[in-house]
């Protein structure tokens, strides 16, 4: 029973106590506990580091695209909602307009661009060729910066071109991409809208096509000449360096058109674009250092397109340089007789530089700073080959007769040198204990400093302050 009654008053203690807590009362001279200045103060704190919190986290994470309530399938549903309502039939979604789309829109975002034309000249139909979609009628709508999917139909709506294209009884299919990125320096998303419709089975391809933008039309209709498309240069990329024998030339072209490849105004090779695109390789003279400029062009049933934009690579065949009037081999001091110290200075353009001995694999000299060097057996029989590669791959080998002088000068013994370490280690362990005593004397002295405000001054604390400093650099970094 007396148990059963403790637990009542503990329980009861509690309750009080969570009471006061939360409660007015006496006990608490009606300031509950939760609502007093420091809790308050602690509460407000929380919730300040919360917000803080969640701003960092906000500006760290990178930017959400703002068209991402834009989405294929209702773009799709509101195109065809708009035919529904002038009385045309509904366009059927194609995995091969979706793929010619997508590579539209990724093009786009790669070379900062927003039009149907490339900067460097190549047309919308180029992605329905690459995309092997064959058509009788195709056009192209884009969009960008929208944040619904219905605004961006219905601005193609209020624009004569898009709303051709979007009400035109000549396409059957449909394809979009939604494709996000960086255009301009900010985060964008945009959109490409692909229509077409193929020719019927075993039907030639009457290639015709109406594509307009946001804000302008373009259009390609049944009969209407149309110039070839410009080929594009994807490779090699601006500014590379081109450095093998035979470098790899590739790019977009027109379908089925033959590719005329330039260098330096030469024409060096004829390539043939299969499925959109084309690759060759074009021979590369050796022991050369200059710079080329690459163009191409198309030429197709009569026709040839302009010369494409300039790409200018740097063509580096040439071996990098020794210096090998300035190389030396010399006595190892740490080896002694018996063994050689071969040190040569690293020239502009040399990666790595080894050795090449008869019966040997090469031997690679290690690198420090401006001066590359290996240890080798002397005597040596005949001259030394040495082989330089540089970044590129490019390779130099040179002959060398070194001349070697020795002296009789001996190295230390290795008793000599366990005396010499134990002395250093002394030493070492001498100024350890000399800091940590000196480090206390400071604190002590800076403990009455501060309490009587007269023993140090603050010349004399920054000074002891320096020496403990530069005694821990010592001990601690030797």
């Amino acid at each position: 029973m007396a148990s059963v009654t403790a637990s009542r008053e503990r329980l009861a203690a509690v309750c009080r106590g969570a009471a006061c807590a939360v409660v007015p009362h006496p006990a608490n001279a009606y300031r509950p506990y939760l609502f007093r200045h420091p809790v308050l103060g602690f509460v407000n704190a929380l919730i300040l580091c919360a917000t803080v919190g969640a701003s960092l986290l906000i500006s760290l994470t990178p930017e959400v695209a703002r068209l991402s309530t834009v989405t294929v399938s209702t773009l799709v549903r509101f195109t065809n909602a708009e035919r529904s309502k002038a009385g045309l039939p509904p366009l059927t979604e194609h995995p091969v307009l979706t793929r010619s789309a997508q590579l539209k829109g990724e093009h786009m975002l790669r070379h900062d661009y927003f039009d149907h034309t490339s900067p460097d000249g190549l047309s919308p139909w180029a992605w329905f060729n690459l995309a092997r979609y064959a058509y009788l009628y195709a056009g192209e709508n884009l969009a960008i910066d929208f944040s619904e999917a219905e605004d961006v139909v219905a601005a193609w709506m209020r624009s004569p071109g898009h709303r051709r294209n979007l009400l035109s009884d000549r396409y059957d299919d449909i394809g979009i991409a939604v494709v996000t990125g960086e255009f301009e320096g900010r985060t964008v998303t945009m959109v490409v809208q692909h229509f077409g419709r193929r020719p019927a089975s075993g039907g030639a391809a009457n290639r015709s096509a109406s594509a307009p933008l946001l804000v302008a039309s373009e259009n390609r209709t049944r009969g209407t000449p149309v110039r070839l498309a410009v080929p594009q240069i994807l490779e090699p990329r601006e500014g590379q360096t081109v450095s093998t024998s035979a470098a790899t030339v590739r790019g977009f072209a027109p379908l089925e058109s033959r590719v005329q490849l330039s260098v330096d105004g030469a024409v060096v090779g004829t390539f043939e674009s299969a499925e959109g695109s084309f690759r060759g390789t074009v021979s590369v003279p050796e022991n050369q250092e200059r710079t080329a400029v690459l163009r191409a062009r198309a030429i197709k049933d009569g026709q040839t397109s302009a010369w494409s934009v300039p790409r200018t690579v740097r063509v580096d065949t040439k071996g990098p340089d020794i210096a090998i009037t300035r190389a030396a081999l010399l006595p190892d001091p740490q080896r002694g007789l018996g063994r050689a110290l071969l040190v040569v200075p690293a020239g502009g353009d040399v990666r790595s530089l080894a050795v090449l001995l008869p019966n040997h694999a090469a031997i690679p000299l290690e690198r420090d700073g401006e001066v590359l060097s290996v240890r080798l057996a002397v005597p040596l029989q005949g001259p030394l080959h040495l082989r330089a590669t540089d970044a590129h791959g490019n390779t130099h080998t040179v002959q060398w007769h070194p001349f070697l002088s020795y002296t009789t000068a001996e190295s230390p013994t290795r008793s000599t040198r366990l005396q010499l370490a134990a002395a250093a280690s002394d030493l070492r362990s001498w100024l350890s204990g000399f800091l940590l005593v000196f480090a206390a004397l400071f604190v002590v002295n800076l403990f009455f400093h501060l309490r009587f405000h007269r023993l140090l001054h603050a010349d004399l604390v920054g000074h002891a302050l320096l020496v403990v400093s530069l005694g821990s650099a010592v001990v601690f970094l030797t």
